[in-house]
Parts: structure tokens; sequence; C-alpha cells
């Protein structure tokens, strides 16, 4: 079975002609997860087109998406991990791809970041999936002669604002390390992330709007700026990451227009807040509920 270190070479035969294998000699093409159709976008391809002699997701073995949020924070950065077991005899060798989506559309999603990890790497899609970013494995990666199980671990940073659920999806290869394309084992797997319970949609036209906190991060203090379309009654308050008030920043009715209220760092009761990721949110009666806006204290 051919080693996943050289997958791309047969599968940038089959898509783009022999002279373009080689660009992909230390990790497949882009948009081989095999993601189904998601918001327009059509389905990916996997890799069996390349890798024969098993179905998809035949019995013997597992990948699995690991530490996957169950609500993202905006603009947060998290450690995710793939991973892959194998019950088939050695020797093995192993490779990996996976990438992020807006469920709304099919787009890109978040940004991955893998500076400083030698065995994973991004490349980006092209043509319908150029919004798309992919990690996958180097050469180092493919952990040759490693039984397993294998893990590699990334980064990926949550988009800035409310984007809807994020899915993500998978494929691996439990390669027998036979240099050939014949008898390795692929998987697909995906997981998903919805956005904090504290946040609500995108801002819509002519609608109440509550911009960033500045300076962000900060220390001593920093001030939210936030305009309401129309006069009503407002709730204007700072929770923790698990979503516990932590201080009433305005409360009451307001006028229309834009308006400011500044945080010093402490909670209702006067202590100073941690240091850590905490939420502006903005209830009113037309976003009952809330806009939210990220904010860190340092110390």
């Amino acid at each position: 079975m051919r080693r996943p270190a050289v997958y791309g070479l047969a599968c940038a035969a089959l898509a783009a002609g022999a002279s373009l294998a080689l660009a992909f000699s230390s990790g497949p093409p882009a948009s081989r997860t095999g993601a189904p159709a998601v918001g327009g976008v059509a389905a990916e391809a996997n890799c069996t087109a390349c890798h024969t002699g098993f179905p998809l997701n035949a019995a013997g073995a597992t990948l699995e998406i690991l530490d996957v949020p169950t609500h993202y924070l905006p603009d947060s950065l998290y450690t995710l991990r793939v991973r892959m077991t194998s019950t088939f005899a050695p020797p093995r060798r192993w490779g990996f791809q996976i990438t992020a989506v807006r469920d709304a559309d099919g787009q890109g999603a978040g940004t991955f970041d893998v500076t400083g990890l030698g065995t994973v790497q991004i490349v980006a899609g092209t043509s319908v999936y150029a919004s798309r970013r992919y990690v996958e494995h180097t050469s180092t990666g493919t952990f040759p002669l490693n039984n397993g199980p294998v893990e590699w671990s990334f980064r990926w940073r949550a988009p800035a604002t409310n984007l809807g659920r994020i899915r993500f999806f998978a494929a691996g290869n439990a390669a027998n390390n036979s240099s050939t394309n014949a008898g390795d084992h692929i998987y697909t797997a995906s997981a998903q992330s919805d956005p904090h319970p504290l946040l609500d949609a995108r801002p819509r036209a002519a609608d109440d709007a509550l911009e960033g906190a500045a300076p962000n991060p900060f220390h001593a203090g920093t001030t939210i700026r936030y305009a309401l379309a129309r006069a009503g009654a407002v709730d204007l308050a700072v929770f923790d990451a698990q979503g516990r008030r932590v201080r009433t920043l305005a409360s009451g009715s307001r006028p229309a227009g834009p308006a400011s209220a500044f945080w010093d760092g402490a909670s209702d009761a006067g202590a100073p807040a941690e240091p850590g990721v905490y939420f502006v949110r903005l209830v009113t009666p037309d976003r009952p509920a809330g806009l939210a806006r990220r904010v860190v204290r340092v110390r």
C-alpha cells in the first residue's frame, strides 16, 4: 500500500496530470476530507480514489476529531487533535486531513495555526473550496512503523463573530507502508461546534450595535461603546466564560443613539475580576438574545 507521505502522487495525477504530482509528495492534495455537500458547496472527494483495496470506513480502525468545543467563543484559540487507531497487522504508516466550514454556506470557518509543529501543515483549497483551509500530515507526520494509536495536534482560532454552527470534517489513512496504493484503509469523521449561548446572530441593518471594548486586552479599565436604534430598556453586563454575570454596566431605559460604559475590571461586589476572558452582552427589546463581544483582562 502506498504510504500517506506520497499519497499525493496518485491523487494529483488523477486530478491534474502526472506533471503536478510531485507538488503533493509530502501530503495529500486539498479537499479530500470526504465532506458532504454543505451550504450549496459540493461534496469533497475522499482518499479511496487513490488508496484502494478496502471500502471506506471498514471495520478494524477508527478516526476521531477530539477537543472541538461544544460552544466556541469569538476569536478564541483552541488546540484540537485528530486520533487514529488500527487493529490491522503492522507495519503501519498514517495520514490525515481536516477542514472547518460554516454550516450556513459551506465556506471556510476560523483559522488554523501549526506554528512550530513539524508533523502537520496547512494547504489551501481551490475552485469551489477556495475559502477552505486544510491541516494535514507532513512526511514526518506519517509516523512510519508506529503501530498506533497516533495523534496529530494543531490550533484553530474561532471566528471573531457568531457565524453559526461550524462543522469539522476529516479523513485518515491507516496504510501498510508497502509503498503501493493497494490495501490502505481510509476513514472519515466529523464534529461540530455551535456559538456560545451568549452570542446572538450577526447585526442587521439599522439595528442596535455593540462595539468591541477599547483597550482590549486591558488591565485597569476599558470602555464599551454601544448604540440603540430606538429608545428602550437595556441590560449591558459583563459575564465570565461560564456565563455567570460579573458586573452590570448599564440597565433601565436609555435614549436612542450612541452611548458608552466603563468597566474598571471589578465585579458588582467590588472585587477585582480575575485575569481571563469575559464577554460584554447588550440586551435590548430588539435583541432579547443579546449582542456579545469578547474582552480580555490581563494582570
